[in-house]
């Protein structure tokens, strides 16, 4: 599987993904995606003229999720999309298809179903007038953030215990001469399935959408 940005066919997409916290995580998601169906494509969307994405992070940033995907159902043919957004800026589990559901219908989308797939990955259906989607959400890290991933995968691929923040993960990594893509794509798909089992999830079910 490919994410791609910018101009695209979009017949070839079989997902748009909003990246809620990061440049780090849109790399992540490349390298992870690689592993997977190479004949699928998912898309980072670009928004036409005028139009910007909410800065707002976390469950709190659906609210630019929704106006990012009314947008993209207006003026696009694809159906599928990922939030991808650090669990510091979520609160607890039980509390996602509650607030999953608020927001949604606040932004006037019909939701039908919410189901959680794995710790972190949720799948939800819902309609706007007469367009059904399907959203996916990928919430990253076990306790706040990514970081910790990245030390799992750290621990799990060297055997070495890192701290999961930023600062150490740059400092093992430049020690190392690796970069967090390249460091991804040196695992295996049960390693990945390991350290980040929400989008590991998600990227399998997309590889497997018709």
């Amino acid at each position: 599987m490919r994410v791609v940005s910018g101009e695209y066919p979009e017949t070839d997409v079989v997902a748009y993904v909003i990246i809620g916290d990061g440049a780090r995580d849109e790399r992540i998601l490349r390298a992870i995606a690689e592993k997977f169906d190479h004949s699928k494509v998912v898309k980072i969307p670009q928004l036409p003229c005028g139009m910007r994405y909410s800065k707002t992070l976390g469950l709190k940033g659906l609210v630019g999720c929704t106006e990012t995907l009314a947008a993209c159902i207006n003026i696009t043919k694809v159906r599928t999309y990922v939030y991808v957004i650090d669990r510091e800026h979520v609160g607890p589990e039980e509390r996602v298809p509650e607030e999953l559901r608020r927001v949604l219908t606040e932004r006037g989308f019909e939701v039908e179903e919410v189901r959680q797939l794995d710790v972190g990955a949720w799948f939800v259906k819902a309609r706007r007038g007469t367009k059904e989607i399907t959203l996916y959400v990928a919430i990253l890290g076990f306790n706040t953030k990514i970081e910790e991933n990245l030390a799992k995968l750290i621990e799990l691929l060297h055997h070495e215990l890192v701290k999961p923040n930023k600062e150490n993960i740059s400092k093992w990594l430049k020690e190392h001469k690796l970069d967090d893509y390249e460091l991804v794509r040196q695992a295996s798909k049960r390693i990945i399935r390991e350290a980040f089992p929400s989008l590991a999830i998600i990227v399998e079910k997309l590889s497997q959408d018709p």
